[in-house]
C-alpha cells in the first residue's frame, strides 16, 4: 500500500476500492488548488513588495507539493500495474485449477471405465475358463479311476496347468486393477492351521509342476505353532504367487523348496528355485511392475512379484530376494507371528471334510451350458441328482416344486440376478432354510460381501475348483446326505 493509501484510507477500514480512488481523486484536487493558490499568492505578494525572499517559501512549497503530486501519480501507476499483474496470475491460476479440475475427472472417468471393463472382461472370462478348468478336472478324476486311461494323463495335466496357470494370470491382473486404485483388500484375520494350509496349497500346485517333471518340497519347523492369526486369502495369494514364479523360472527336472520357520516372534515363508539366478542388478526392480527379465524365454505379466510385495506390506510384513547365478533364487517372507488364542479350535483335515453325498438333490442355477454339463457331471459322480435352470424363475419353481438339499446359484443369470433369486429363496417359507452356494465369476470383495449378506452361505469363484466344492457341499449336507 503506498503513502497516498496510507492517507486516504486511515481509520477506514471498511473502505471500498471505489472509496479509496474517490479520495485518491479529491488528494489531488486539493494538490493541485493548493500549488496553484501558493503560485498565485507569492506573485501577489511580489508585486505588493518587489522581494524575491518573499516569493522563495511559496516556490519552494509549490515545488514540495509537485513532488507530492508526482510521487502520488507514480504510485498509483504501480499500483495499477500491480493489480493488473495480480489480476493475471488470479485469470491464469483460476484457469489452471479448471484444466487440474478437468484432467482429475477425465482420469476418474477413465478409471471408472477401465474398472468397469476389467470387471465385465474377467467374468466374460471365468465362464469358459471355468467349463475348461472343470473339463479337466473331470478327465483327470476319469484317468485316476480307469486305468485304461493313463495314456491321456499328461494331456488331462497340460490342460489343467494351462487352465490353472490363465487363472492366476486373470487373478493378477485384477489384483493390479485394486492396487492401481488403492483399494487392495484390507487383512481381515483369522485362525489358521499353517500345516493344514501349507499342505493344500502345496497339492494345488503339484500338477503345474508336474508338466515340467519339477518336484515340490516343503518342511514346517517344529517350532512353528498348531494354529496363528492371519488373513488366509491375502496369504494365499502370496504363496501361490511365490510358488508359480518358482516353477516358473525353475529348471526342468528340478526341486522347488519352500521352507515355514519362525525366529524373534516372526513367521518366514521361504521358497527356493533351482533356476538360472538373477543379476545383481536386476534384483533392485525385481518388485517392480512388469518386471519380465528373468529369462528372456519365458514371457508373463511382470505383475506377480509386484502383487506380492504389496500384499506382503498389507499384512505388516517384509519381502527379501537373494539369488546365485547358475544356482537359483530365494524369495523370504517375514511376518508377524500372531498364535491363535482359540486353543480349543482345531481344523478338520479337508479330506475328511469331504461326505458321501448319495442321493443329495442339487438345483444348478446356471445359463452357460458348458458350465451346467461339466459341474452337473462333476456332482453325478459323487452320487448326487440334479436339477437344472437357466434363469432365476425357472429356479425358483424348480425351487418350490422339489425342494432340493441346496442351490448351487450363479450371480449373473438372465431375466432375474442372482441377488434377487436369492432374495426370493429367503422370504419364502418353504425354501428360506435352503442352503444356497453362490457361483460366480465376480472376483470382488464387494461382490461377495453383497451376496452373502443377502443371505448366501458360500461364495465361490469361478473357475471353482471341485474338491473345495465337494468340502463346501459337506459342510451344508452332513446331516442331509444319506450314508
Amino acid at each position: 500500500m503506498n503513502l497516498l493509501q496510507l492517507i486516504v484510507t486511515s481509520g477506514c477500514s471498511n473502505m471500498t476500492d471505489e472509496d479509496q480512488k474517490r479520495n485518491v481523486r479529491r488528494v489531488n484536487f486539493v494538490c493541485a488548488i493548493t500549488a496553484l493558490m501558493s503560485i498565485l499568492f507569492g506573485m501577489f505578494c511580489y508585486i505588493l513588495t518587489g522581494e524575491i525572499r518573499i516569493y522563495l517559501p511559496f516556490i519552494i512549497l509549490t515545488c514540495l507539493i509537485l513532488i507530492i503530486y508526482l510521487y502520488v501519480k507514480k504510485a498509483e501507476l504501480l499500483q495499477r500495474q500491480e493489480m493488473k499483474l495480480l489480476e493475471n496470475k488470479l485469470y491464469a491460476a483460476e484457469k489452471h485449477n479448471e484444466e487440474l479440475q478437468c484432467l482429475a475427472e477425465q482420469l476418474e472417468r477413465a478409471t471408472n471405465a477401465k474398472s468397469v471393463f476389467v470387471r465385465e472382461t474377467s467374468h466374460e472370462i471365468r465362464t469358459p475358463l471355468n467349463a475348461i478348468f472343470g473339463i479337466s478336472q473331470l478327465l483327470q478324476l476319469k484317468v485316476e479311476q480307469h486305468k485304461s486311461l493313463a495314456p491321456i494323463r499328461m494331456l488331462a495335466d497340460h490342460l489343467y496347468a494351462a487352465s490353472y496357470n490363465t487363472k492366476e494370470i486373470i487373478n493378477n491382473i485384477l489384483e493390479f486393477s485394486k492396487i492401481e486404485a488403492g483399494k487392495l483388500d484390507k487383512p481381515e484375520m483369522c485362525n489358521l492351521d499353517i500345516r493344514e494350509w501349507i499342505r493344500e496349497t502345496v497339492n494345488m500346485h503339484q500338477y503345474v509342476a508336474a508338466i515340467k517333471n519339477v518336484k515340490i518340497k516343503y518342511t514346517i519347523d517344529n517350532e512353528i505353532p498348531g494354529q496363528i492369526t492371519g488373513d488366509r486369502i491375502l496369504l494365499t495369494k502370496t504363496i501361490n504367487n511365490l510358488l508359480s514364479n518358482a516353477i516358473k523360472f525353475t529348471s526342468k527336472e528340478s526341486t522347488v523348496t519352500l521352507r515355514v520357520f519362525t525366529s524373534d516372534n516372526k513367521w518366514y515363508i521361504q521358497v527356493t528355485d533351482q533356476g538360472a539366478g538373477i543379476p545383481e542388478n536386476k534384483l533392485r526392480t525385481i518388485f517392480d511392475a512388469f518386471f519380465t527379465e528373468r529369462n528372456i524365454f519365458l514371457e508373463g505379466t511382470g505383475l506377480g512379484l509386484h502383487i506380492t510385495h504389496k500384499l506382503v506390506e498389507s499384512l505388516q510384513g517384509e519381502i527379501e530376494v537373494s539369488s546365485i547365478i547358475g544356482k537359483g533364487t530365494t524369495f523370504t517372507v517375514m511376518l508377524p507371528l500372531v498364535i491363535s488364542r482359540d486353543t480349543n479350535h482345531t481344523e478338520v483335515d479337508n479330506e475328511d471334510l469331504c461326505a458321501n453325498l448319495n442321493d443329495t438333490t442339487i438345483l444348478i442355477v446356471e445359463d452357460d451350458k458348458m458350465s451346467q454339463l461339466v459341474l452337473s457331471r462333476f456332482l453325478c459322480g459323487l452320487g448326487c441328482r440334479i436339477m437344472l435352470a437357466e434363469d432365476g424363475l425357472e429356479g425358483l419353481l424348480l425351487a418350490k416344486a422339489s425342494r432340493p438339499d441346496i442351490i448351487i446359484l450363479d450371480s449373473h443369470i438372465p431375466g432375474m440376478s442372482g441377488k434377487e433369486m436369492l432374495t426370493y429363496i429367503r422370504e419364502d417359507a418353504m425354501l428360506k432354510n435352503i442352503p444356497v452356494i453362490i457361483a460366480s465369476g465376480d472376483p470382488f470383495k464387494e461382490a461377495s460381501e453383497e451376496l452373502l449378506k443377502a443371505g448366501a452361505n458360500e461364495y465361490l469363484i469361478k473357475p471353482i475348483e471341485f474338491k473345495r466344492l465337494h468340502i463346501t457341499l459337506s459342510k451344508y449336507l452332513q446331516g442331509i446326505a444319506h450314508s
